[in-house]
């Protein structure tokens, strides 16, 4: 399946509202040290990344 097509269909399917963002490279999980999907990033309106976690985890 074409991974724009199911990142929309999750984003759809859980309801969240703003910016998803589809990194096909890996490169900016990779800078975040993000090791599993999904996950959740947010960012401030200054686009300065606040939080990056995996869902259910707390650190």
């Amino acid at each position: 399946m074409d991974a724009a097509i199911e990142a929309r269909g999750f984003v759809t399917v859980c309801g969240f509202d703003g910016t998803a963002l589809l990194d096909e490279t890996g490169e900016y999980v990779a800078r975040l040290g993000i090791h599993g999907v999904p996950s959740n990033v947010f960012a401030d309106a200054y686009r300065v990344v606040r939080t990056a976690a995996r869902p259910g985890r707390t650190s």
